[in-house]
């Protein structure tokens, strides 16, 4: 076993769950043994494209969910500077310039990257999120779907996000809900790299000065079941 340290809490007292992945003693948090490298991971991932950009209608029934998620987060700010990590094709971030927000994102699929311009003309930084010098204190809104359980190190991530963020400005996470060892063996999947329960993201949000506006839990469902976590940066 490589030796792994929680990114969250610190803990270096790991258990064997499944697989290749290890649950924290500190904190619960799973996470996988031994990551890939920024540039095996980018190699990897580079012609990767959701089957919504060549299904008949995909595009469309995305942009809507898109939408849904837009307006939860504009019941608190009024539509400003979003960044959408791990945009893709850039679904969320064309939905949103369409309700008048100003748009950027990133991803580390070329493929995904060059379909939102010839599609969208829509510039998305093909890079990991962490690595592009964003001005601090410029964003509205940050926005993580399905992309946070992805990342190299969360907290990483968040602090990056945080970092950009105006005070008052919202971060919207959604992460696929796994967080008991049944849901983990059921739903494995290689390309995650850390898989959450609930109350450990609610704490370390809280940890880091967000306030949480709304929990959605999407649950009822045949596929995996998912939670929509929408946090508020207060002030210092």
């Amino acid at each position: 076993m490589a030796e792994i340290t929680c990114c969250l809490c610190g803990s270096e007292e790991m258990t064997h769950a499944h697989e290749d992945m290890f649950q924290c003693g500190g904190c619960g948090l799973y996470i996988k043994e031994e990551l890939p490298t920024k540039s095996a991971l980018k190699g990897a991932l580079q012609w990767a494209l959701l089957s919504a950009c060549t299904r008949p209608g995909g595009p469309e029934r995305r942009m809507s969910k898109a939408d849904e998620q837009l307006q939860k987060i504009e019941k608190y700010i009024s539509p400003g500077r979003l960044f959408d990590v791990g945009a893709a094709s850039g679904f969320v971030m064309k939905a949103a310039q369409n309700r008048g927000w100003e748009v950027s994102g990133n991803d580390i699929s070329i493929s995904a990257v060059k379909w939102a311009k010839e599609h969208y003309d829509l510039d998305i930084h093909y890079h990991f999120f962490e690595d592009i010098g964003l001005e601090s204190n410029s964003y509205n809104a940050v926005v993580l779907w399905n992309t946070l359980e992805h990342t190299h190190n969360p907290a990483q991530t968040i602090a990056h996000a945080k970092d950009i963020l105006k005070t008052g400005g919202i971060i919207h996470i959604r992460i696929p809900e796994k967080g008991t060892l049944e849901a983990l063996k059921k739903h494995y999947e290689d390309l995650h790299f850390y898989e959450f329960k609930m109350e450990i993201l609610c704490e370390y949000l809280k940890s880091q000065g967000f306030v949480e506006k709304e929990i959605f839990k999407n649950w009822e469902t045949d596929g995996v079941p998912s939670t929509d976590y929408l946090y508020q940066l207060e002030e210092e």
